[in-house]
């Protein structure tokens, strides 16, 4: 069975609210996003051990992404724990529209957060 296919069964035993709110999540979150500018982000990486010239690059970054997602409570969080072998510390990620159409996406490492701002461009 295909993901399409996957998708519409899982579409047919959704109730008429359960639609909508896909609908909404496609509309508000689906798309292209370029990050327009964000906050804490060299404290965020210096949690995660990156170290000093990554995360001078990180912070110089303005990337491009794609989304498409559900949410539950007009958020979208996904937690991240690290692979096995790895160095890296469980995150949470969550993702939000501003009441002025900016995709709000907020980084937390134990007590470190860190905010970056996108513009839709698509």
């Amino acid at each position: 069975m295909t993901e399409e296919n996957k998708s519409a069964d899982t579409e047919d035993v959704l109730t008429e609210e359960e639609k909508e709110a896909l609908a909404a999540i496609k509309e508000k979150f689906g798309g292209k996003w370029k990050e327009v500018r964000n906050e804490n982000v060299d404290g965020f990486f210096t949690e995660m051990g990156v170290n000093f010239f990554l995360r001078k690059l990180v912070s110089l970054a303005k990337p491009e992404m794609e989304t498409v997602a559900s949410y539950e409570n007009d958020k979208l969080v996904s937690k991240a724990t690290p692979c096995p072998g790895t160095t890296g510390k469980p995150a949470v990620v969550t993702r939000e529209i501003s009441p002025e159409g900016e995709l709000i996406t907020t980084f937390e490492v134990n007590q470190v957060v860190c905010k970056r701002f996108f513009t839709k461009l698509s």
